[in-house]
């Protein structure tokens, strides 16, 4: 990526109101740190459940979430957020890549299933694909 789009990207993305759903303190601290480069709006659940709450309170631009998490995991969370909104565009991160996983991912159509460790290049191809899409 050329850097006037990288600086577009970065533009469009400071717009977006991102939900960010993860259970590790030291990964959700590492990604918070990444994320605030790209966004302006960060809102943090460190469980589905929490997070879910806080998507029902609130409208959001995009949702980034684990998979693997105590009281309701990202599969879960993503399967009900669904059912309130069909357009959000949903990544799920995580170092898991059983079928059945896949398999939800294209039942809840999830946008992108990155995996973890995130690479920064995945990260800024997907989110490239999802800003300009999203009005925000």
């Amino acid at each position: 990526m050329n850097d006037e789009k990288l600086f577009k990207l970065l533009e469009k993305s400071q717009t977006l109101k991102v939900l960010y759903v993860e259970d590790d303190d030291e990964v959700r601290e590492q990604t918070y740190k990444m994320f605030s480069d790209f966004f302006g709006d960060i809102h943090v659940a460190i469980n589905g459940l929490e997070a879910l709450e806080i998507f029902k309170s609130e409208e959001f631009d995009l949702v980034i979430t684990d998979i693997s998490m105590p009281k309701m995991d990202g599969i879960k969370m993503s399967k009900h957020i669904r059912e309130i909104n069909t357009a959000v565009p949903i990544i799920v991160m995580s170092a898991h890549n059983e079928d059945h996983i896949f398999e939800d991912v294209k039942k809840y159509n999830i946008t992108k299933y990155l995996f973890k460790p995130l690479n920064l290049e995945d990260f800024i191809e997907t989110l490239d694909c999802i800003a300009f899409r999203v009005e925000g």
